[in-house]
């Protein structure tokens, strides 16, 4: 359950704190609240932490060896999972944000593919 931040009071901004827990689960590979770690953080407050040299941390955790392009996106998806984590839940986003964002980079991501498809 990701509703932490809000006390478990059920809200929309709860909701988005926890969408934003699951991207940063899904772009650093880590579990939301690691319990056998030394550190023993919840990701989100790991992630405060280390998001000025995220790509850094993140290629500390995994091997990933990606384009510029690529990275940018995950940057950019990072940013916005930041945004859904903020400590005040006034300062999240609406999902209708989040959703335009997730758009734009997936028509970026289809326009790539098609010029590099059609450039074949």
């Amino acid at each position: 359950m990701y509703v932490i931040a809000d006390g478990l009071k059920l809200s929309r901004k709860a909701d988005v704190y926890s969408f934003g827990v699951i991207l940063l689960e899904l772009i650093t590979g880590k579990k939301a609240f690691e319990y056998m770690s030394r550190s023993q953080d919840y990701i989100a407050i790991w992630f405060e932490k280390k998001k000025d040299d995220f790509w850094k941390a993140v290629e500390e955790e995994e091997d990933i060896g990606t384009d510029y392009e690529t990275q940018q996106s995950v940057q950019e998806v990072a940013e916005l999972a930041g945004s859904c984590c903020a400590k005040e839940p006034e300062r999240r986003p609406e999902m209708s944000q989040i959703v335009r964002v997730l758009s734009s980079l997936i028509e970026i991501r289809d326009r790539r593919n098609q010029a590099s498809s059609s450039g074949s």
